[in-house]
């Protein structure tokens, strides 16, 4: 009979296996960059650049932005606030200490989130909190009244639907085979 807990297991493993490449990745491209600041590399990072953004914009880490002032002409400056991941990679020492900020901050989460994938706690506190963590992957936020609404309806539904299931299994087991045996019958004729 199918078990519940191989999902949850593939689950886990793959997020493990995917948090750590993600962090492999991360530490090496940190080191690349470190190496390009170096005065005698020949090293170029720049066709890293895509994976930088997608790395440390994927953690979670948010793009930070460094006031940038210079000279116009005729006595004017032109004054802007300039990515740090546009700017990737910059020896420009403004933007160096943020970039490797940025490296440090995302190999911390990808290592939390290596760590948070072998603590039980967080996948009760997963499937508990599934029907939110859903409307979070799709982008939904709880910023206004109705879709505060709409997830606590979802949420409540979930909590009930998985109270009934688990208290009446069987029953639920026996009308899922009588459900199917009554589609062959009337698709077969």
């Amino acid at each position: 009979m199918f078990k519940w807990y191989w999902i949850i297991s593939l689950i886990a493993t793959y997020k493990l296996i995917s948090n750590i490449i993600k962090l492999v990745q991360c530490d090496r491209l940190q080191s690349n960059y470190l190496d390009f600041l170096d005065v005698d590399s020949d090293f170029s990072p720049y066709q890293d650049s895509r994976e930088v953004n997608r790395l440390i914009l994927g953690a979670g880490v948010p793009d930070k932005k460094i006031p940038v002032v210079q000279p116009a002409g005729f006595g004017l400056v032109h004054s802007v606030a300039t990515s740090v991941l546009g700017q990737y990679p910059s020896k420009d020492e403004r933007f160096v200490r943020a970039t490797v900020i940025m490296f440090e901050q995302a190999i911390g989460e990808y290592k939390h989130r290596c760590i948070e994938t072998l603590n039980p706690l967080y996948w009760i506190d997963f499937v508990i909190w599934l029907p939110k963590r859903f409307f979070s992957y799709l982008g939904v936020s709880d910023s206004n009244f109705a879709t505060k609404i709409i997830h606590c309806i979802f949420q409540g539904l979930y909590w009930l639907a998985s109270i009934t299931f688990l208290t009446y299994d069987k029953e639920f087991k026996l009308l899922l085979v009588a459900i199917i045996e009554r589609m062959k019958s009337a698709l077969l004729g």
